[in-house]
């Protein structure tokens, strides 16, 4: 398996985006300690997570020189029992770790050397307004940062719908996302009644996303595998999405099935299974083009 790495003839590095959308092999993915969210670098190489230690939560993080070793036990990257980080993106090139908190906002912690500074929201009331917003997605130059927001329309069962809007800045310039309003890029519905947990690739050109089928009008059991993952892609980070993709293999029967991140190459995908109800939570690495 790849994660650009591994060379061509050319030298060039192997890329996985014109592969299948079912062309995975599917995997536990281990965790320790045990967590949540597991956020991949653009490289492969390093995994952010959340994870409760003790009664405090932290960011996780654990790296790897080989992208086809098992990541070892991770270390406490920050302690961060105040704001309860979940889904820690870190984006290496502008130092900054962006997560979303229980109570609404998504924040952006930068570090300096080996210290953190002090978390603050990431932008204004116009960039975020009232709602609750989640599951931050920076792209790999921290200059577009995608997220999901709870004010879409409920579907069938669930009183809950979700959008995915992005806002722009100039990382050299501003150190939080200006206070405008951000841009509605949800994809559009050729077959899902609702979808979540957005996974946007680090060029920002490319998307995964968890989604409810829409036969059946949302009811009847939604842990019975009709929640998995699609895929968009676009032209620019503007452009609105085309090709959007069911996957019929990144689903399982008794989850739900959401994406959490991707390699830059497309040949590594983490993934979070859950239960809407009591039940279970399961962390895979999906990968292809080995």
């Amino acid at each position: 398996m790849s994660s650009g790495t591994t060379e061509t003839s050319t030298g060039e590095p192997v890329s996985c985006w014109d592969l299948d959308i079912d062309d995975w092999a599917v995997a536990t993915l281990p965790l320790d300690p045990p967590g949540s969210s597991p956020m991949l670098s653009p490289d492969a190489k390093t995994l952010h997570w959340r994870a409760l230690l003790g009664n405090e939560w932290h960011v996780i993080r654990s790296t790897r020189d080989d992208i086809e070793a098992a990541f070892p036990p991770g270390m406490s990257s920050w302690p961060s029992s105040s704001y309860q980080a979940d889904r820690p993106a870190f984006v290496a090139g502008t130092q900054e770790l962006f997560f979303d908190s229980p109570g609404g906002d998504i924040y952006v912690l930068p570090r300096d050397g080996d210290e953190w500074g002090v978390p603050t929201v990431a932008g204004g009331v116009k960039a975020f307004g009232n709602d609750h917003e989640s599951h931050p997605n920076p792209t790999a130059d921290g200059a577009t940062l995608l997220f999901q927001r709870d004010d879409g329309e409920p579907f069938g069962q669930f009183q809950l719908g979700f959008n995915f809007y992005q806002i722009a800045r100039d990382p050299q310039i501003h150190a939080t996302f200006p206070d405008n309003t951000p841009l509605k890029v949800t994809p559009s519905d050729p077959g899902f009644g609702t979808l979540a947990c957005p996974a946007l690739a680090p060029d920002g050109l490319r998307l995964f996303f968890g989604a409810f089928d829409s036969e059946g009008g949302g009811q009847g059991d939604p842990n019975d595998g009709r929640a998995g993952v699609w895929f968009a892609e676009r032209d620019s980070p503007g452009a609105g999405w085309h090709t959007v993709t069911r996957s019929a293999s990144l689903r399982v029967a008794g989850f739900v099935t959401c994406p959490v991140a991707v390699s830059a190459d497309g040949c590594q995908l983490t993934l979070q299974l859950f239960t809407i109800g009591p039940g279970p939570t399961e962390m895979r690495l999906a990968r292809r083009g080995g």
